[in-house]
């Protein structure tokens, strides 16, 4: 392509029509352009109001130059609507002085030849220099920093020709071709708790953005909010997308600054991790997937790139992702080469891709994810690991599907684990047919955490398991009909072995007429939400909460009815810190420890919950312990004690591994009674 005289082309630009507008990037005339066109195209709706039709994309440009000095920019192209199939062009006439005009054409193949169909004019305005631009509000917590200004080219580990530069995150976008307009949430999240109650839940989370983030509203828009908090409840976890499981995702992320990669670094490096942390967190509100799991979503053609020197892969697995060697750290080699941007894949995603696939509120994370469609892969083993899924054989209609897996070490020497086994680590896929679909779709987790890579060693005869709920997942109900699912589970070990399991039936009873009746107001999204949380205290979920209740009272002898009851009395058990209020919350202590154990009763008296076949000690463990802490808090040690001893009572019964004994007689000894 001729070089462009015009130097001032590349930015955004907007023309409007009676009856439809234009959203135009044009990438070009810069040095960093990329030779594309995009834009996005708005329709009227009759009311006076413009609603968007589509995005499209050049697939390539010719330059040309008639008489005159003016310049045209024309390419094909690519439509992102699939309703759309006609041939588009667009071509842009860039005069030496003067206004940009815009024509975009549509042509349909007929038998006869092309014949056009519409041809769109449109006098352009310059309104950016930038691609796209989204505001970000922060929030903090007490004592924790915002994110300063470092020089990169001050680290000794930087690459040698590296420009000096203040780079800030905000910085960090605009080098990308987006304005990111940065405002403060007001005062700091006046939160100032100990111990437990210092970390934060995903309930609290969701509960932050939404009633805290100032511009939170149930569309699409170019608005994302960033909360700055302590420490994540699950150990390890740098930072986090919460905000996937409902219609209008990636709108809020988190990143914990006590986290001892942040909190116990030296200075250079406490500020550069700190930033690298937002900067990645944020990028996955873009819709950015990790450079090692760009490959997830098979449907796009995507290849994942571990090797890519890139803000959204982990230091520590360049270049091999999770195939790295033994005692491999890839920090080093990273550092020296990243030169604080995004891969070209990437930026031209944040410039070009379709809006619905970048803008907040949009497509869920990962494109489409949610229906990812694959086929059961065969079953496959290691001499020296073993990896189990199990689930119920049936369950009742709307009851949560409540299972989980195991990986064990059967050999005579330690092995290497993945650091995590939620299924948003990218360590555990589950794959989840429904009553007459062909093939299985790929199960989301809600929440998309990141934590970096720790040596996870198990030794001979050791297992770890991890809790599954697979109901409900990112924006989607998986079970949510009467019929046979079946089910399976996939490991990816850390030397890039996939392990997979048997593929496991599992029975959903056909609704009695009550339950039939409360089906439709049942399967909702902040239904979905409130029971993925655990309960939840959030304003936004009251009408979820009130929901439960209801059928709780017209169904009280279901699964779902005690479920429900379990659901209600963990959440009261815990701490709630509420961002918009500045306020801790707690309920009666002692009175959620009471009820907790009442929910259980009838599951510790039959031993059941699945937990003699599958020999999962996770979830009754977890929640006996939660009312534990509940009546130490409160000053009960006779309640203490008497809890501790039906949890060991439990876990013998069931034959829980003599790790999990271990671990209860290390939590009792922290109580202190």
């Amino acid at each position: 392509m001729l070089k462009l005289r015009r130097s001032q082309v590349a930015g955004s630009y907007e023309g409007t029509r009676e009856d439809s507008r234009l959203i135009l990037r044009a990438d070009v005339g810069s040095d960093d352009s990329m030779g594309i066109i995009s834009g996005d195209l708005y329709f009227a709706d009759g009311a006076g109001e413009f609603e968007f039709h589509h995005s499209f994309q050049t697939t390539g440009l010719v330059l040309e130059e008639p008489d005159g000095g003016t310049q045209l920019l024309r390419g094909p192209v690519k439509v992102h609507r699939q309703d759309t199939h006609d041939i588009a062009r667009i071509d842009l006439r860039i005069p030496e002085d003067g206004e940009l005009v815009a024509t975009y054409t549509f042509y349909r193949l007929t038998n006869f030849g092309r014949q056009t169909v519409v041809t769109l004019l449109f006098p352009l305005t310059k309104t950016s220099s930038f691609f796209r631009r989204v505001e970000l509000e922060i929030d903090q917590v007490k004592g924790v920093p915002l994110p300063g200004a470092f020089d990169p080219s001050q680290h000794p580990d930087t690459p040698p020709d590296l420009p000096s530069r203040p780079l800030t995150l905000d910085g960090a976008y605009r080098q990308a071709g987006i304005e990111l307009a940065v405002t403060l949430g007001g005062e700091d999240v006046a939160v100032e708790a100990a111990g437990e109650d210092a970390l934060w839940t995903d309930e609290e989370l969701h509960a932050a953005m939404v009633d805290n983030f100032a511009a939170h509203a149930d569309v699409a828009q170019w608005r994302l909010y960033l909360l700055l908090a302590t420490k994540y409840v699950e150990p390890g976890v740098l930072g986090i997308m919460f905000d996937s499981g409902d219609d209008f995702p990636r709108q809020g992320a988190a990143v914990f600054a006590e986290h001892p990669s942040i909190a116990n670094a030296p200075e250079l490096e406490r500020e550069r991790e700190y930033l690298f942390t937002i900067v990645h967190e944020l990028g996955h509100a873009f819709n950015f997937l990790h450079s090692f799991q760009k490959g997830i979503f098979e449907t796009h053609g995507m290849m994942p790139r571990p090797g890519s020197l890139s803000w959204m892969n982990y230091p520590d697995l360049f270049p091999f992702g999770y195939a790295y060697p033994d005692n491999w750290d890839g920090s080093g080699p990273f550092w020296t080469q990243f030169r604080y941007d995004f891969d070209r894949h990437e930026i031209s995603h944040l410039r070009h891709n379709d809006a619905l696939e970048v803008i907040m509120g949009g497509r869920s994370f990962g494109f489409a994810g949610h229906l990812e469609e694959r086929a059961f892969e065969r079953e496959a083993a290691a001499h020296d690991i073993s990896f189990k899924l199990w689930l119920p054989q049936s369950v009742e209609f709307m009851e949560q599907v409540e299972g989980d897996v195991r990986v064990r070490n059967d050999s005579t020497a330690p092995v290497e684990i993945a650091p995590s086994l939620r299924p948003s680590g990218g360590a555990l896929e589950i794959l989840i047919r429904r009553p007459g679909d062909r093939f299985p779709k790929v199960y989301r987790h809600f929440a998309d955490s990141c934590m970096p890579m720790a040596r996870r060693v198990l030794a001979p005869g050791e297992a770890v398991y991890q809790e599954l709920n697979l109901s409900f997942g990112r924006r989607h109900w998986y079970v949510d009909e009467p019929g046979t699912y079946e089910v399976q589970a996939i490991y990816n070990s850390p030397d890039g072995r996939r392990l997979r399991s048997e593929v496991r039936k599992m029975r959903v009873l056909r609704p009695d007429e009550s339950s039939d009746k409360l089906a439709a107001d049942f399967f909702g999204v902040e239904t979905g939400t409130y029971l993925g949380v655990e309960g939840s205290r959030a304003q936004r979920l009251t009408g979820a909460a009130d929901l439960l209740e209801t059928v709780r009272e017209r169904i009280p002898k279901s699964a779902l009815a005690h479920q429900i009851e379990r659901v209600n009395a963990l959440r009261n058990t815990r701490v709630f810190k509420c961002v918009s209020a500045g306020k801790v919350y707690e309920a009666d202590r002692k009175v959620a420890a009471d009820g907790l154990i009442k929910a259980l009763s009838a599951n510790l008296a039959k031993r059941s919950v699945g937990v003699a076949e599958s020999q999962s000690h996770l979830k009754v463990s977890r929640q006996l312990r939660a009312a534990a802490r509940c009546y130490a808090t409160s000053g009960e040690p006779k309640k203490v004690r008497d809890t501790l001893a039906t949890s060991k009572a439990f876990l013998q019964a069931v034959k829980a591994p003599n790790a999990a004994l271990a671990s209860l007689a290390e939590f009792s000894k922290s109580l202190r009674v």
